[in-house]
C-alpha cells in the first residue's frame, strides 16, 4: 500500500457513513486495503459497513453483484 495517498490518512476526518465494497479477487486493488481500511473506521469509531464479494474482480465483468446489491 502506497501510504502517502492511502484514504487511510484521512479517516479521522469523515463525518458520514462509509460503505466498503471489495471484490475478494481483485488484483488491481487487493482486498486487504479495505480491510485495513474498516480497521481504521472501527478504531476511529466511524460509521461504517463492508461487503466483500466472494471471486469478485475489480472490472465491471463481475456483474452478478449488481443485481444482488442494487437495493442497497
Amino acid at each position: 500500500m502506497h501510504f502517502k495517498t492511502s484514504p487511510v490518512k484521512l479517516v479521522s476526518d469523515i463525518k458520514i457513513p462509509i460503505l466498503l465494497i471489495h471484490a475478494t479477487d481483485d488484483v488491481v486493488v487487493p482486498v486487504v486495503q479495505s480491510r485495513i481500511m474498516a480497521n481504521e473506521l472501527k478504531v476511529l469509531q466511524k460509521a461504517y459497513d463492508r461487503i466483500e464479494l466472494e471471486g469478485g474482480n475489480h472490472s465491471s465483468e463481475y456483474l452478478w453483484h449488481r443485481k444482488k446489491y442494487s437495493k442497497l
